[in-house]
């Protein structure tokens, strides 16, 4: 089975997944990631100010966005998270605004700033964490994202 038969690859993700040297559906599954990421939700409440924070939240603002220099922003919004409202600052996703619905269920990966309240997030995914999430994470090049790359390693093993 060739490549292009898999949902969600085109001839442009084709020549991205080539620059990793995937150019089968067997190269596919066996590229493995370089490491895991342990994803433990954490209470604000017993964290300490510049702890690294993954909390789970529910979106309370429509988020702001301001443009910085260059193509850079800063993303702006509130959650609620342990019984706090927190607010959040994420840089250089603007893009991703429209997809911030209010009551919306946000797991936040930062570091706490105990003081102004805030988590400066490194990163975000939409729904809950119970507990503990292991995640994987692979070499990517530029345009092809590691959530695609997971959807597309997903899909070759339901074929098999």
């Amino acid at each position: 089975m060739d490549l292009l038969q898999l949902e969600g690859i085109g001839s442009k993700s084709l020549s991205l997944l080539n620059k990793l040297n995937i150019y089968t559906i067997d190269d596919l599954i066996n590229y493995y990631p370089f490491r895991y990421e342990v994803l433990k939700v954490c209470d604000l409440n017993n964290s300490l100010d510049q702890d690294r924070v993954i909390v789970n939240g529910i979106i309370e603002s429509i988020p702001t966005v301001i443009r910085l220099r260059g193509n850079m922003n800063k993303m702006t919004f509130r959650i609620i998270a342990n019984n706090l409202l927190v607010k959040v600052v994420i840089f250089n996703r603007g893009f991703m605004k429209r997809h911030f619905e209010i009551g919306k269920d946000i797991v936040i990966i930062g570091k706490w700033d105990k003081l102004k309240n805030t988590i400066i997030a490194s990163d975000f995914r939409f729904g809950k964490i119970d507990g503990l999430k292991i995640e994987p994470v692979y070499k990517t090049t530029s345009n092809l994202s590691k959530r695609n790359l997971s959807n597309y390693i997903n899909n070759a093993l339901n074929l098999h």
